[in-house]
């Protein structure tokens, strides 16, 4: 996709969010706002995110 609007965060914080996002992915499932960030930065990220279903 293209990047129309830029993220709230850089991608420099991208795998330090990911990071963040995977120590609450229990957090995540029950949240489908940080789901939607999570897919957002899943794309940021190159899908560095080892396992998340959608």
């Amino acid at each position: 996709m293209e990047k129309s609007s830029s993220p709230p965060r850089p991608q420099k914080n991208c795998p330090r969010t990911i990071t963040n996002i995977i120590n609450n992915d229990v957090k995540i499932r029950e949240n489908e706002v940080e789901n939607c960030l999570l897919t957002a930065y899943k794309v940021c990220c190159n899908n560095i995110v080892p396992h998340f279903d959608t």
